[in-house]
């Protein structure tokens, strides 16, 4: 795998193979092309990254590995609660996600992306604990940080990346990856601070024993240095560099004349950005202690080429207040790692700790769904249809199709219609299902799925419920519970209003235009609604055929209640058709003479509750009563759903 390590002053690749370092590459930017962790000029930082390529023989589209920086990192901290065990990876994401207010959808170019999110302080029944992972009990609790940064920092640096001849494949962020090679390191109940000082930003993160706690970073670094002296010696960007780099040497001014200048003389203007750096660094990290409730510092590791400045341990050791003992520098060679190269030092310790770690970051795909580019950027290497869907946007329960029409008796005997098929997929043309992985640079098609068929006649009299039990029912085979009778609603009082309503006002003129191949002869103006008998007015049958919405007023006013996620919902009829003769009817259908009409409705089913529930694209999981249910899936009075 290459490691990739795109600097503001300098870039590094590096080629990892069986955990070993093979080699490592860097070149210098000739201009100014990254400014604050971020890319300035992409052209110019393209072009030197397919130089590198062609300096080393890279393919085309080589795969790579690559990290982010900057002061629009942010960190999310909250403590979770999960109870009624045994809990499962699903279980911790989901809740976290909701609490954390991660959303799963691609978002806007601001939109904050999740890239790692650590857990510690875990108890089980008071108990402490290592993991979750196969552990039960009534209660469990446990401190959660979440890493973001924006899509629009992520996207420059992909594009950049992409331009140059590599395909990004793997994402982190710096701090965080620096801070994974010492954590293991840090002595019980202590508390660090891991300090990347760049050209660019100064990155931050805070870990201790148990877990990292918080990631940041601040946009002063080493070029602050730089430009300091440049202003007050009139000296150009890169002779400035060179000069802070190696006191003593000659450098052109910009009048033209040379000028050496000796370490005493750079270190008088270096200490202003020097106590500034320290200071920016050492309040954003008492901010984190602060907001997120750390313990104080025990002491601090400095990495990169910034810590190498002199002067800057001892002001953000006086800053930070602690002493220069607890605050030290440390190299890359002092990790243990196995390179075959001559480089090293703490410039190196970005680079390394990428190297070491890659595999266990956030995997990007790049996808087309539904004919439209995406970016998914997910902390599993296994995407799924599903996962990409909705991290798409996607509503999935509109892929599915509708439920067959069931067909109702007079003894109330209903005969439950196919259940509609599940969403059609296609990857680059073949047929998928939900549960494809998905590989990057797919093409990925959802078509909503077949509807179910109708209940047939043939199997209507096969249901006919025998005397000595005319409750029962058959019900699809999607029903979670098996048989079920619907009763019939009281609506006599109901219809009885809006006949009167009519008789005094009317027909709507829209209504009594609609066309028909029932004729007036074939009318009557006697009903039976639910076995009881109903009298048109004169009004309505003398002018066009009756239509079913006349005489009924649909919806039916009637719900179901299901407990939903822990809360009471109640669910309204919105089904605006009825049983007329046998077959179902919508209320703009006329009536045939001697009409026998039944207002018993189909069975409920599981998508009738999403237009009440908010989260409603973000569906991961659907349980019935305990039983893995669908979209179609009937569902019955009292029963418990779970959407997840």
């Amino acid at each position: 795998m290459l490691i990739l390590d795109l600097g503001t002053r300098t870039i590094r690749l590096a080629e990892v193979r069986d955990s070993r370092v093979l080699w490592i590459e860097q070149m210098e930017h000739k201009e100014r092309n990254m400014r604050a962790g971020g890319v300035f000029d992409a052209a110019a930082v393209s072009e030197h990254l397919r130089e590198i390529r062609k300096r080393r023989e890279i393919p085309e589209k080589a795969g790579v590995v690559f990290a982010v920086a900057g002061a629009e990192i942010q960190t999310r901290h909250k403590d979770i609660t999960l109870k009624n065990g045994p809990w499962s990876r699903d279980d911790w994401e989901e809740t976290e996600r909701k609490v954390l207010k991660i959303g799963r959808a691609f978002g806007p170019a601001d939109a904050p992306v999740l890239l790692a999110r650590t857990r510690y302080n875990l108890f089980v029944d008071d108990h402490p604990a290592a993991s979750l992972s196969s552990l039960s009990g009534r209660r469990a609790t446990y401190s959660c940080a979440a890493m973001l940064a924006p899509l629009s920092l992520i996207r420059r640096k992909m594009e950049a990346i992409q331009n140059g001849g590599f395909s990004p494949e793997r994402i982190t962020l710096e701090p965080l990856a620096v801070a994974t090679l010492f954590r293991k390191q840090i002595p019980p109940g202590s508390v660090f601070a891991l300090i990347d000082i760049g050209a660019g930003t100064s990155d931050i993160a805070l870990a201790s024993d148990t877990g990292i706690l918080a990631v940041a970073s601040v946009p002063l670094a080493g070029d602050s240095i730089t430009e300091a002296l440049a202003r007050t010696f009139g000296l150009g960007f890169h002779e400035a560099e060179t000069l802070k780099r190696n006191p003593g040497v000659s450098v052109r001014d910009i009048w033209g004349e040379e000028r050496i200048l000796s370490e005493e003389d750079l270190l008088a203007v270096e200490k202003e950005p020097i106590e500034a750096l320290a200071a920016a660094i050492a309040e954003k990290i008492h901010d984190l202690l602060s907001r997120f409730h750390i313990p104080p510092l025990t002491g601090a590791v400095l990495v990169g080429g910034g810590a190498l400045q002199k002067g800057v341990s001892t002001a953000l050791a006086s800053h930070l207040d602690i002493s220069t003992d607890s605050l030290r520098v440390r190299s890359a060679e002092t990790f243990g790692l196995d390179l075959e190269t001559e480089i090293d030092g703490a410039l190196l310790v970005t680079l390394l700790a990428l190297c070491r770690n890659w595999h266990t970051f956030p995997t990007i795909r790049k996808i087309v769904l539904n004919n439209e580019p995406r970016l998914c950027i997910r902390e599993t290497d296994r995407m799924t249809v599903e996962e990409i869907a909705l991290a798409g946007g996607l509503t999935l329960e509109e892929f599915y199709g509708r439920p067959g029409e069931p067909i109702f008796l007079e003894d109330g005997t209903i005969v439950g219609g196919e259940p509609g098929g599940p969403p059609q997929v296609e990857i680059n043309g073949v047929s998928a299902t939900l549960e494809t992985l998905v590989n990057n640079g797919d093409n990925v098609l959802i078509r909503r799925g077949v509807d179910g068929s109708n209940a047939s006649q043939s199997a209507s009299f096969a249901a006919v419920p025998s005397p000595a039990d005319k409750s029962a029912t058959i019900g699809s085979s999607s029903s979670p519970k098996g048989e079920r009778q619907y009763s019939s609603p009281k609506d006599s009082e109901t219809t009885k209003e809006k006949l009167a309503r009519v008789k005094k006002e009317g027909r709507p003129d829209a209504e009594r235009n609609i066309s028909s191949s029932v004729s007036l002869s074939e009318t009557s103006r006697i009903f039976r609604i639910d076995g009881e008998e109903v009298t048109a007015p004169r009004e309505i049958t003398e002018t066009a055929p009756i239509l079913l919405g006349e005489l009924l007023s649909l919806p039916i006013e009637r719900a179901i209640r299901v407990d939903l996620n822990g809360d009471p919902v109640r669910i309204p009829d919105r089904t605006r058709s009825a049983i007329v003769n046998g077959e179902r009817r919508n209320e703009k259908e006329p009536l045939p003479e001697n009409a026998i009409i039944e207002t018993a409705r189909p069975a409920w089913r599981l998508y009738e509750i999403l237009p009440q529930w908010e989260s409603k694209s973000g569906i991961r999981r659907i349980r019935i009563n305990g039983n893995p249910g669908s979209f179609v899936s009937e569902i019955h009075e009292g029963d418990k759903v779970e959407l997840e």
